[in-house]
């Protein structure tokens, strides 16, 4: 599942406007009942996880596997290297290729245009095929016996409510091998079953080679089926370390892009097969994203992924762009993200796709909000140098996380490093973790709390419900400026899977003009007019 940012909607909620309001993952008595047909048994549990880590053979430290599968009617493959908790996966499909890694505990992931930052998103795509859940033998989760079905092959069925969640998984122990051979869970609004089969012996590890899930309608299954394995194997040197990215020449010249701004908006002007669309540039996002009717009018490819339910629902999925312009840039085979991000920022502008992190990483963008301008740079003209490439450029301390845009920042009695660098959004907002280890660094006016749903598409966080309130804190230091007694918006949301405090945003970034240089993994910024129209910079 691809993640949407906050960008606009965060304002919308702390006024009061209408948000998108999701149902509650609260317990359901019919998604959280036991399984039909269960009979009570004598059995411990105890007993069957233990016979169950029997039954998985020896504890081999390094395994390299091979995987076919098919994903909402997408057929691809896998190879995963691992040894303990290193790892490298290679996901081709269609649609491309994608990599995931991690080593010494730092995780990586390559987007499928070649591009590599650190992660420390969930990756949910490298064991999909491996994922019998070890649920039942986490300590912080409740494990309780439910019964036993009957028949030919009966099973033990242990019901196991996962510490944080809300509706309980059903693991099912064969009763004469004790290997998963079933679990049920829910997914949405719907029950999910996934079934293991084919177990085979090899090199002492015994293991499905067989994995389907089934959901509420055949056309989002998912099937994986081994191709190869190895189990204590030697790993070539290098194997988990994460790839460099390419440096590309880019434009010849510096350069002037078509483009328009909207209050935090800047929005840039692609031109496909003649056709003028209106894309937001965003930092904060991962991959470049375009609308779901855009992307069929257009006629993309769908490498045989299935995009639409016989019920009419709208499935989002990878696709590319074969030729387009940005002015003097020329996107060839550019991947996108079809789904539903079609919005006006204003009557006469629609936009109808984001781009991310996978475009700014081949180019050198200068962003001007006071003169509404944005350029592209040859590449080599921002190249390091002893000397600075822009007069009087602040070089910004930054990171990535999966694509996502992080940066410095003093906040109340406290200093983070992991704050969102996000101009698209329209206030700088500070998040539920860092407002709790900080409670005597914020004031906040309870009278303007907001109370609602989260109002974005986050696998994490869906049907959660968050509060917005408006809060001050006496210290907000960022690059050289240093607002006192700043008003911000607050939020006892935690930002998904990621390790993010704050979201730095267009309220305190339209104070400088912004230089992002992806290729040489620097940000450079400049105090613009207003930046000396309202704040005195320190005397030296």
């Amino acid at each position: 599942m691809r993640v949407t940012t906050l960008s606009s909607f965060a304002i919308a909620l702390a006024l009061g406007a209408t948000a998108f309001v999701h149902a509650a993952a609260k317990p359901d008595p019919v998604l959280d009942a036991p399984p039909a047909g269960l009979v009570p048994s004598t059995a411990h549990v105890a007993a069957i996880l233990s016979k169950h880590d029997a039954a998985a053979g020896n504890a081999a430290k390094t395994f390299v596997e091979d995987w076919a599968f098919s994903d909402t009617g997408r057929s691809g493959t896998e190879h995963l290297v691992q040894s303990g908790t290193d790892y490298h996966s290679t996901i081709a499909n269609a649609s491309g290729t994608e990599q995931f890694g991690q080593l010494d505990g730092k995780r990586w992931h390559q987007d499928l245009s070649g591009y590599t930052t650190p992660s420390t998103d969930t990756d949910e795509s490298s064991f999909q095929a491996i994922r019998i859940t070890e649920d039942a033998a986490d300590p912080k989760n409740d494990v309780s016996l439910a019964g036993q079905t009957t028949g030919d092959h009966p099973a033990y069925v242990l019901k196991v409510a996962p510490s944080g969640e809300h509706h309980p998984e059903w693991l099912f122990f064969d009763a004469q091998t004790y290997r998963v051979v079933r679990v049920e869970r829910v997914s949405g609004t719907h029950r999910l079953v996934t079934t293991f089969d084919d177990f085979r012996t090899v090199d002492g590890i015994t293991q499905p080679w067989h994995m389907h899930d089934a959901y509420w309608t055949s056309e989002l299954d998912d099937d994986w089926k081994v191709t190869s394995f190895h189990g204590g194997v030697a790993i070539k040197p290098g194997e988990f370390a994460a790839p460099a990215n390419p440096v590309k020449a880019g434009v010849a010249e510096r350069t002037k892009l078509p483009s328009t701004f909207t209050y935090a908006t800047v929005i840039l002007r692609m031109t496909v097969n003649g056709r003028g669309l209106d894309f937001e540039l965003d930092p904060s996002v991962r991959y470049s994203y375009i609308d779901y009717d855009v992307a069929r009018s257009l006629d993309l490819p769908d490498f045989g992924q299935t995009t639409r339910l016989r019920n009419g629902d709208r499935i989002p999925y990878d696709t590319r762009i074969a030729d387009a312009d940005i002015g003097p840039i020329h996107l060839h085979d550019f991947p996108v993200y079809a789904t539903d991000v079609s919005w006006k920022p204003r009557d006469d502008v629609r936009v109808v796709g984001t781009l991310g992190y996978d475009f700014l990483a081949s180019n050198v963008i200068h962003v001007d909000f006071v003169h509404d301008l944005v350029e592209v740079f040859p590449t080599a003209m921002m190249a390091p140098a002893p000397a600075k490439p822009i007069a009087g450029a602040l070089d910004i301390p930054m990171q990535f996380d999966n694509g996502s845009l992080l940066v410095p920042m003093a906040l109340g009695d406290g200093f983070t490093e992991h704050v969102m660098f996000d101009p698209a959004e329209p206030w700088t907002m500070v998040f539920g973790g860092y407002l709790n280890a900080h409670p005597s660094s914020f004031v906040s006016n309870d009278l303007k709390r907001n109370h609602d749903f989260v109002p974005f598409a986050d696998g994490a966080s869906y049907g959660k419900v968050i509060d917005t309130w408006l809060t001050e804190t006496p210290v907000a230091a960022f690059a050289n400026l240093n607002y006192q007694n700043l008003a911000m918006i607050a939020t006892n949301y935690t930002y998904g899977s990621r390790d993010i405090d704050a979201i730095i945003g267009y309220d305190y970034l339209h104070y400088y003009d912004t230089y992002y240089d992806y290729p040489h993994d620097r940000l450079l910024l400049v105090p613009n007019a207003w930046f000396f129209k309202a704040a005195k910079p320190d005397a030296k």
